[in-house]
């Protein structure tokens, strides 16, 4: 009635039915595995299925969508990004959970690059929309209440006024505050070289069990950490003529694959001892 213009998301018919369908043959299929193979519990196979299910059941409820959306704007107002950053808001009268109405942003993909070369005002326009895009992404893991866990080019607009628009909030992720303070702990120990606090950090992550001796699990991740810095790669520089007759220079970077991969079996190992 307004004039104002938006866009429409319309849920395909039939596809919850066919999505749950599809995600219990998943999740039966996983614990069939992990019963015949057991060591698949060690990469927690069947969770990761559960959190998937979970995550895409979810998305279908556009309602939920909608609520993202008024969370993310309030984030980009308080956190005086909205100069340089927006995302459409919801028409809650015209909302449902099979309907989401929500403000259109006129803009272009940052996935066409061509359409970009053609509607960019600037040179390097495009590059720095891809890092304003990463600046606001950080923040928002920080300091909103999720982030978008579905970024991509796809899902990101240089629009016409010269900000970053995000868009499709249907996923979102969550970082707990133990998690957080964990990986926070974690930046910091890899700078000090405190490999104790790293396996503490690892331990309240969820990434070793909470029974692992720490100080020996520190111990083992210095001389796994020593190993690395001791693998020494392989650089090639040469040059190739090309189709054209031009001459171009190449290089290349190898490393033991063997010897990487015993390292990361080490690497596990330590988290489960």
């Amino acid at each position: 009635k307004s004039g104002e213009r938006v866009v429409i998301k319309v849920r395909k018919p039939g596809v919850e039915e066919v999505l749950k369908t599809d995600l219990a043959f998943l999740s039966i299929g996983t614990k069939i595995l992990e019963t015949f193979a057991p060591e698949l519990k060690r990469i927690s196979l069947a969770d990761i299925t559960a959190d998937i299910k979970d995550s895409m059941l979810g998305e279908l409820d556009f309602n939920q969508e909608a609520d993202n959306l008024v969370v993310y704007e309030r984030f980009l107002r308080e956190s005086e990004l909205d100069a340089t950053a927006t995302c459409p808001l919801p028409v809650r009268e015209l909302t449902a959970k099979k309907v989401l109405t929500m403000t259109r942003l006129d803009g272009v993909p940052l996935l066409d690059a061509e359409a970009l070369r053609r509607t960019a005002a600037t040179a390097g326009a495009a590059e720095a929309a891809v890092a304003t895009a990463l600046n606001v992404w950080s923040t928002s893991v920080v300091s909103c209440d999720f982030f978008h866990a579905d970024v991509h080019g796809g899902n990101l607009l240089l629009c016409d006024d010269g900000r970053v628009g995000f868009i499709d909030f249907g996923i979102v992720g969550r970082l707990p505050p133990k998690v957080w303070n964990a990986v926070t702990g974690l930046g910091e120990s890899f700078v000090t070289g405190d490999f104790e606090a790293m396996a503490k950090s690892l331990v309240a992550m969820g990434a070793a069990e909470e029974t692992v001796d720490t100080a020996k699990f520190g111990r083992d991740l210095e001389a796994i950490f020593d190993r690395m810095s001791r693998v020494q790669p392989t650089v090639t520089v040469g040059t190739t003529t090309t189709a054209s007759g031009d001459v171009a220079a190449f290089s290349t970077l190898d490393v033991d694959d063997e010897e990487v991969s015993r390292i990361v079996i080490d690497i596990i190992n330590a988290a489960e001892d």
